[in-house]
């Protein structure tokens, strides 16, 4: 599990580096253009066109620094609190299992069976006493929790009593919103995959769960893995502006009592 979960990181920052990467290319070419632009088109006001140009280089400079250096600095910070090790994790009494897909028969897509199957040999192993499992229901023929239930109890062999249904996570944000404001917890062990971690364990800790996480990674390759590489980075921004300038109404409701 550890040379897993290393490589898979490994990976994923050379992911991020790419897009990164394209991203500066792209921003570097605009900027070029815009001050070729600029410095061509009058002769009688170019020291004004001049001195807008480099207010615009500027601008530009200040956003691409920000666009590309956050997600590099929220991975590099929450992948701290990932186990690298299922060994090394300590007694946790409730794991939570985010939502990640349901196929059109019912059935939980590849990445969410990954992180079902960790969590169902964490609770096994008696790391785990209590299985969170969370995800999107708003629509009545979409039900990722219930498909997380029927998994965990039919193929698993967990106790139905022990597996505790969050219908309304609809977002990451969601899930660690109401895992402490709805479901009273402090503490958590995340279940993910290495990718989307930090920005969970970033979500998660700021609004007040104190939270780890372990990665669910199990396979080389999962379906669209690299479309949700990249709205990962959106994703990051978008988690930010959530925490600190607009928080998002998620669904409320009575507490419920984790036993």
């Amino acid at each position: 599990m550890v040379n897993t979960y290393l490589r898979e990181q490994r990976i994923y920052a050379c992911t991020l580096l790419r897009y990164q990467g394209c991203f500066v290319i792209r921003a570097v070419q605009l900027n070029v253009i815009t001050l070729f632009l600029h410095m061509h088109i009058t002769t009688t006001k170019y020291n004004f066109k001049n001195y807008r140009s480099k207010l615009l280089l500027v601008i530009f400079t200040i956003i691409l620094a920000y666009i590309v250096l956050l997600p590099l600095f929220v991975y590099s910070k929450w992948r701290k609190y990932i186990y690298a090790d299922t060994s090394a994790i300590p007694h946790y009494h409730v794991a939570m299992v985010l939502g990640a897909g349901v196929g059109p028969d019912g059935e939980p897509l590849d990445m969410l069976q990954d992180r079902l199957d960790s969590a169902a040999d964490l609770y096994e192993s008696g790391t785990v006493d209590k299985l969170l499992v969370t995800g999107d229901n708003r629509v009545s023929h979409y039900n990722e929790p219930q498909a997380m239930i029927n998994y965990l109890t039919e193929k698993r062999n967990i106790p139905l009593d022990d597996i505790i249904p969050d219908y309304a996570g609809r977002r990451t944000y969601d899930s660690c919103a109401r895992a402490k404001r709805i479901f009273g917890l402090d503490e958590v062990l995340i279940i993910s995959q290495g990718y989307h971690l930090p920005r969970a364990l970033m979500l998660c800790n700021t609004l007040g769960v104190d939270a780890k996480g372990v990665s669910a990674t199990r396979r080389s390759k999962y379906q669209n893995m690299a479309y949700f590489q990249a709205r990962e980075l959106g994703a990051i921004h978008k988690s930010l502006i959530d925490l600190y300038l607009w928080a998002p109404d998620y669904v409320g409701g009575e507490k419920i009592e984790v036993e």
